[in-house]
C-alpha cells in the first residue's frame, strides 16, 4: 500500500512566514498592479487595506493612483513600494526618500521597462503635433472609459 511520507504528524498547519523580518500569516501577497481606481473608486487603498487585514504583504505600485503615504498612513502592516527607475536620477532618489520617510521597509526594483510606453509616445507626439489623427479631443477621463468600453474588452469578458 501506499503510504504518504510527507505531512505527517502535522496537526495545526501554519501558512505563516517572515519575510525581511516582518511576519504575514500569508506566504503570498498583492503584487504590484497601477492605475487600480479605473476598476474601483477605492483603488489600491482597498487592496492595501485588504492585505492589512489579512496579514498579507502587499507591493504598492509606482504608478498608482494614490501616493504610498496616503496608502500606508493607517496600516499595521505597511505596504512595500515597487520602484520604477527614471532616467532623472534624482528624481528616482527623491521618490525613494518620500516612500522610506512615510515608513517603507521593502523597495521592490523594476526594470522590465526599457522604452517608453506608446501612450507616452502618443501623448508627446501629440504635444508636438496636436493636429496628428493619433491625438484625441478627449479629456484623459474620457479616454480612459472609451477605451473600457472597445469590444476587445467585451470579447476578454465573455472568454473568462
Amino acid at each position: 500500500s501506499l503510504l504518504p511520507k510527507r505531512l505527517q504528524g502535522v496537526i495545526h498547519p501554519s501558512t505563516s512566514v517572515e519575510v525581511f523580518g516582518q511576519q504575514y500569516n500569508l506566504p503570498f501577497g498583492a503584487a504590484p498592479v497601477g492605475m487600480q481606481q479605473l476598476f474601483h473608486q477605492e483603488g489600491e487603498l482597498a487592496t492595501a487595506q485588504a492585505c492589512a487585514y489579512q496579514g498579507a504583504p502587499c507591493i504598492l505600485s509606482t504608478v498608482s493612483n494614490i501616493a504610498y503615504t496616503e496608502a500606508s498612513k493607517d496600516a499595521k502592516i505597511k505596504p512595500w513600494f515597487q520602484l520604477y527607475t527614471t532616467d532623472n536620477f534624482e528624481v528616482t532618489k527623491a521618490l525613494v526618500q518620500k516612500v522610506e520617510d512615510a515608513g517603507a521597509e521593502v523597495i521592490v526594483l523594476t526594470v522590465d521597462v526599457p522604452v517608453a510606453s506608446r501612450y507616452i509616445l502618443i501623448k508627446n507626439s501629440c504635444q508636438r503635433n496636436p493636429t496628428s489623427r493619433r491625438c484625441s479631443p478627449l479629456s484623459k477621463g474620457e479616454r480612459r472609459w472609451y477605451h473600457c468600453q472597445q469590444p476587445r474588452w467585451e470579447t476578454i469578458g465573455k472568454q473568462l
